[in-house]
């Protein structure tokens, strides 16, 4: 059984990580990104489910969620594996300032 990994934000550093987690026999479920119908991810990912929306993410299907989202983002993202209790891993930094992170005690 491989670990179930799911990436949200497809930038450079989103695809990085998704094709590292292939290529060391991980089960990519999920791509999320606001701009997904452009970032042609299809192509390079035919059996990962694309989704534009953090409400589109079937977290019964993810083991691990990898926020490589704009730091702006982060503490919003990390309260969405908190709240469906998934293990997270993050791009640095958490954050530009500290007071979203407050919320994350």
């Amino acid at each position: 059984m491989s670990l179930k990994i799911a990436i949200l934000g497809c930038g450079r550093m989103g695809r990085i990580r998704a094709e590292a987690a292939q290529l060391f026999g991980a089960t990519l479920t999920h791509l999320c990104d606001p701009a997904i119908a452009h970032l042609d991810l299809d192509s390079h990912f035919p059996n990962v489910r694309c989704v534009s929306e953090t409400s589109d993410l079937d977290f019964s299907q993810i083991d691990v969620l990898f926020i490589c989202s704009p730091p702006h983002l982060h503490a919003e993202h990390m309260h969405l594996a908190l709240d469906h209790q998934t293990p997270f891993l993050i791009e640095k930094p958490l954050g530009i300032t500290c007071q979203p992170l407050e919320s994350v005690r």
